[in-house]
């Protein structure tokens, strides 16, 4: 079996054996052990090796040592997966195991990021050590705090200490329970525990923020200053949010906007921004005269560099990989299989954190990634006759098309509402997106040597942002720019995409019948 023509079902049978464990730890039954589980995928380890490494031309029934192989590989898969939830589930009751009834505790921890609620604030920090019973404990945990008051000014690189009493830190992932979606995306971010208090309950050690230990929190703090001072309001919590993908410094009525013009996707990290910073990399080192290659290597590390500072979200994540995937590709000079390489992106962010399947960046993310994969090169050369449309446009409209028609239902289940007017409402920003993520790095760098050069900057990123709401504002009042529905599950969802796949098959001619005819001739040749 060569590998190349398993990452695609790897990652479906991985991602299976992940939701194989949600089913079973949300109804609460008792996963295997996790010796056991091990010792069992060693043996079907060492049994398809055994299989594979067989000669395969002394068997006369091919098709059947075929089928072997791929059910212990997919056993083996499904088991990995299996394995994965239940090692992280468990993990994430780990501070919950410190505070039994009647005793309380101090956290110390640094804020990483903040968001303005109506209530408080909303911070994730990084606990440092944990103060139990005049015993402090070593104990680096990601951790949500909800603090229901906004008396106290809290920014990130700041050292707090929580006061955590019993009955104060909810498990983000209980037994038995649906799990709600936000916490889905807290726990994609590695975030298993929420601890809930008033402003009296946490206390600032250090005002100044450690940004000196930490530069990408500096460039953060820094971006957040520059733009509050130089944008207008609502302007300047977009600008933020594009560039360094917090959608936690909108206010709901700017989410809701993007979500009811289908273009939540606009202010999500995602591969546009990898493009934009390898593009402008590439254009800079050419100036100072680096060669080819140079330039290549130097626009990775400049993508890395932006990655750090913006925290690799999974959407970035999968941007960054693929783009280091075609790099790799490009110096060996191979052929680069956009889906093959977008599977062993998905593996690899699974095997590190296999909560992130659940979470709606990486849906989206992945399925419009694939879509394009899939539906772009298709439309491309279904439209090849229309020559009177520019061939800029079609590529626009192909790549746009594809990504909408790839998350749909995903929209549906997650909001129950579709968009009407979303290919429009893409066509009208994105043109204008790479222009606004230029000007607004642009911006920060030179805020940084002249302060009114960049502020003169910043000014004309004002007017494409006021632009972009004005056409957003617009296209939400169009009747019938959304419409609402109702009880979509996810057999809903699978159904779409099954005639999606069918659909793209009888239009190319059947090629699903092709296949099996060429298994068949194989399986002839083979027993005679």
């Amino acid at each position: 079996m060569k590998l190349k023509r398993q990452c695609f079902p790897t990652f479906i049978f991985l991602a299976g054996g992940i939701i194989l464990g949600m089913i079973l730890w949300r109804n609460g039954m008792i996963l295997l052990s996790v010796p056991l589980l091990y010792g069992v995928l060693l043996v079907l380890t060492l049994a398809l090796l055994f299989r594979v490494t067989g000669s395969r031309k002394e068997s006369v029934f091919y098709m059947r040592e075929f089928l072997i192989e791929g059910f212990l590989w997919m056993t083996i898969t499904l088991g990995i997966g299996l394995l994965l939830f239940q090692i992280h589930a468990r993990d994430s009751e780990v501070l919950t195991a410190f505070f039994p009834e009647n005793i309380d505790g101090e956290l110390k921890a640094v804020v990483y990021e903040v968001r303005e609620r109506q209530y408080g604030y909303e911070m994730d920090v990084i606990s440092r050590s944990l103060i139990l019973q005049e015993k402090e404990i070593f104990l680096k945990k990601k951790l949500n705090v909800m603090m229901y008051d906004s008396s106290l000014t809290i920014i990130p690189g700041m050292m707090v200490e929580i006061k955590v009493k019993d009955g104060q830190i909810d498990h983000l992932l209980p037994r038995g329970e649906e799990v709600h979606s936000y916490y889905w995306s807290l726990l994609g971010k590695g975030i298993n525990n929420r601890i809930t208090l008033r402003s009296d309950g946490i206390k600032v050690l250090e005002e100044k923020p450690q940004t000196s230990k930490s530069w990408p929190l500096a460039v953060r703090n820094y971006g957040d200053r520059f733009f509050s001072e130089t944008l207008q309001s609502p302007h300047d919590q977009v600008m933020k949010s594009v560039l360094f993908g917090n959608r936690g410094f909108l206010m709901r009525e700017e989410l809701d906007l993007f979500s009811k013009t289908g273009t939540s996707h606009l202010i999500a990290l995602s591969g546009l921004h990898i493009g934009l910073i390898l593009w402008m990399g590439q254009s800079f080192f050419a100036l100072l005269g680096f060669g080819k290659n140079q330039r290549l290597i130097l626009g990775v590390l400049l993508m890395i560099l932006y990655g750090i500072v913006a925290g690799f979200p999974v959407s970035l994540l999968r941007g960054s990989l693929l783009a280091g995937m075609l790099m790799i590709a490009y110096f060996r000079e191979r052929p680069y299989d956009g889906i093959q390489c977008l599977s062993v992106v998905g593996i690899l962010v699974l095997l590190q954190n296999p909560f992130a399947l659940f979470t709606l960046s990486f849906q989206l993310s992945f399925m419009a990634t694939l879509g394009i994969f899939i539906l772009y090169p298709r439309f491309i050369r279904w439209w090849r006759g229309y020559t009177s449309i520019p061939e800029g446009v079609r590529s626009l409209v192909a790549v746009t098309l594809s990504a909408q028609l790839a998350t749909v239902p995903i929209v549906a289940f997650y909001f129950n509402r579709i968009s009407t007017i979303s290919l429009l409402a893409n066509l009208a920003l994105l043109p204008t997106m790479a222009l606004l993520l230029t000007l607004g790095v642009t911006a920060l760098v030179w805020g940084v040597f002249i302060p009114h050069i960049g502020q003169g900057i910043a000014f004309i990123a004002n007017g494409i942002l006021y632009y972009q709401m004005s056409i957003l504002q617009w296209m939400e009042k169009v009747p019938f720019a959304y419409v609402a529905v109702e009880n979509v599950t996810l057999h809903w969802v699978l159904l779409y995409y099954g005639g999606m796949l069918l659909a793209i098959d009888l239009l190319e001619g059947g090629k699903i019948h092709g296949i099996l005819e060429r298994i068949q001739r194989t399986n002839q040749r083979a027993t005679s």
